[in-house]
């Protein structure tokens, strides 16, 4: 339980290790299955991608 304000608790929910084997296998799955068909330069929330990426993307692509 954590404590809250005003004296209170909530619980904490944890997933078990199976519940993250469980998470993991169905994330691969939709990746393969879904990550082709997404935009090359969509970068938010992909596994490689991400600010960094795009910044250097931006960077490469467009002069100053």
């Amino acid at each position: 339980m954590i404590p809250k304000s005003k004296g209170k608790l909530r619980p904490l929910g944890l997933p078990s290790a199976n519940d993250k084997i469980v998470q993991e296998v169905i994330r691969l799955i939709l990746e393969s299955v879904y990550e082709p068909n997404f935009d090359e330069n969509s970068y938010g929330f992909r596994t490689g991608r991400g600010v960094h990426n795009a910044l250097k993307h931006v960077d490469k692509t467009f002069r100053w």
